[in-house]
């Protein structure tokens, strides 16, 4: 992937104690947050900017969502696996 802030995002973490998160692999560009689940704290990811970067990479839409599902949200890390978000639009809430 081009986009590598890995190593900001470590050191943002460690900044704030947090430096047992797992962080997921080149993938930085798409964190968004911490949650709390089951009394451990989790990275969170969007799946739409894991989606823009894959793409970005060269994949078509449908290759990034298939590659996110079997390949990232898929991996299983035990208590420490990340959250995956998908956002529901904005445009969904307002009424025509």
């Amino acid at each position: 992937m081009k986009h590598n802030n890995d190593h900001k995002l470590k050191n943002f973490l460690e900044d704030i104690g947090e430096e047992d998160i797992y962080i997921a692999n080149g993938l930085s560009d798409a964190f968004i947050g911490i949650a709390n689940v089951k009394n451990n704290r989790v990275a969170v990811y969007s799946t739409g900017l894991i989606a823009l970067q894959l793409m970005e990479d060269g994949m078509s839409y449908d290759e990034a969502e298939e590659y996110i599902q079997f390949n990232i949200i898929g991996l299983d890390v035990g208590d420490k696996t990340p959250i995956y978000v998908d956002f529901i639009p904005d445009a969904f809430w307002k009424e025509d």
